[in-house]
């Protein structure tokens, strides 16, 4: 019984999986940039980001519990008193670790700041306990939500490179990079919680705006990560050779025409549907390969 509930907090703590946490694709993506991957340098990210990211995702479902439960997740949190007081310890714990780690490790003390910023804005995205108490929660509402994501996406990456590294101008161009990268799912992800999201009184995105808006939303940013990629390719912050990586935004461009000029029939374009996700995240591994074979 106590290995199963470990298994399945240890499920939660995972969830959702991200490119930073449990697949650190932006780790190893900054540490292909500035020309270090020791073994130390390596785990001080590794260790920090996925610390504090599984503190995060617990921290959100302990809270959740109501949206959970009209939503049909009948996770431990919910059907455990006891289980969810657990989750809440080691959510404030594994906050407060990566926290008292970024103070000791951070190479650049700017980081601290970003990284303390991403801290309280999550946690007061998800907080209904303390500070909920008496304010909205950051996720209640799609215009807190968005403006939720859209720092800390960005200062969540200058933070895991000051981690490790001076921050400078292309640390700021590369969080752009990844904010684009964020939007494009933030405009999307809520689209399969709409029932529970509306029967708890959150007015998120997909509870306030038709899909077709978010999807289209969603297609520009996801156009402009692709046009960040080549614009920086061009002008000299990526190899010249990461600009083969935009092409992949063709999927893109031609789902969304087939899409309105089929009066967003998402039917006759689930395949596309598909393969968009598959090929964002395949850009960032395959940047990231090319520029681990450029520090040979």
């Amino acid at each position: 019984m106590v290995l199963d509930d470990f298994k399945q907090i240890l499920r939660l703590s995972l969830n959702p999986p991200t490119i930073f946490f449990p697949f650190p694709l932006v780790q190893f993506f900054i540490l292909s940039l500035i020309n270090q991957a020791s073994f130390e340098i390596v785990i001080k990210l590794i260790v920090i980001s996925f610390s504090f990211s599984a503190g995060v995702n617990l921290w959100n479902h302990v809270n959740d519990t109501k949206e959970d439960s009209f939503s049909g997740r009948e996770n431990i949190f919910v059907k455990s008193r006891d289980l969810r007081l657990l989750g809440i310890f080691l959510g404030i714990f594994l906050y407060s670790f990566s926290l008292i780690l970024t103070f000791l490790w951070a190479e650049d003390s700017k980081a601290i700041g970003f990284f303390l910023i991403v801290a309280v804005l999550t946690w007061l995205y998800s907080d209904k306990m303390i500070f909920g108490r008496f304010l909205r929660r950051l996720k209640e509402h799609y215009s807190t939500e968005l403006a939720t994501y859209s720092i800390s996406w960005p200062f969540f990456v200058i933070a895991l490179w000051g981690l490790v590294s001076k921050i400078v101008i292309d640390t700021y161009l590369v969080s752009l990079i990844f904010l684009f990268f964020g939007l494009w799912n933030v405009f999307l992800k809520d689209l399969k919680d709409i029932r529970g999201d509306s029967l708890a009184g959150l007015q998120t995105l997909a509870v306030r705006f038709k899909p077709e808006i978010l999807y289209t939303l969603s297609a520009i940013f996801l156009v402009l990560y692709y046009s960040s990629i080549a614009a920086f390719s061009l002008f000299g912050l990526f190899p010249i050779y990461y600009i083969f990586v935009s092409f992949f935004v063709v999927v893109q461009i031609y789902t969304i025409i087939k899409l309105v000029r089929n009066d967003w029939d998402f039917g006759l374009v689930i395949n596309y549907l598909k393969l968009i996700p598959v090929l964002n995240i395949s850009s960032i591994i395959l940047m990231t390969f090319l520029g681990f074979l450029k520090l040979q």
